[in-house]
């Protein structure tokens, strides 16, 4: 998500964004592409960390609402991608392919919400 300052979140409701990896903030107003973050170790980290079940920096809008016992954007749209896509299949072996390679994703994303 993309923000007025030139900041980019990998959410809508994302309290945190994108970083490189010197640790400053990514930034499009200042030239940084979308490239660089995309298997920086930030994001990678983030990979990890939802797939391992672990709490993601930045998306405890979405835990607490599951806390409270209501649906998230987050499962909402992990249901969406593999229910309603018809591309369930193929997130499944994106999935594996990024594990095993260090939580890289080779491939394009298939959505950006700019």
């Amino acid at each position: 998500m993309t923000q007025p300052t030139g900041t980019v979140s990998w959410c809508c409701v994302s309290r945190d964004n994108f970083k490189n990896d010197d640790g400053t903030m990514f930034d499009l107003n200042k030239g940084d592409r979308i490239e660089t973050v995309w298997n920086n170790d930030h994001m990678r980290k983030i990979r990890k960390q939802m797939l391992d079940g672990e709490v993601v920096k930045g998306c405890e809008h979405c835990y607490d609402l599951e806390d409270m016992g209501f649906p998230s954007y987050r499962t909402n749209y992990i249901r969406d991608w593999f229910e309603y896509s018809g591309r369930g299949e193929e997130i499944v072996k994106r999935i594996e392919k990024s594990k095993r390679n260090g939580f890289r994703v080779e491939d394009s994303p298939m959505y950006l919400d700019f």
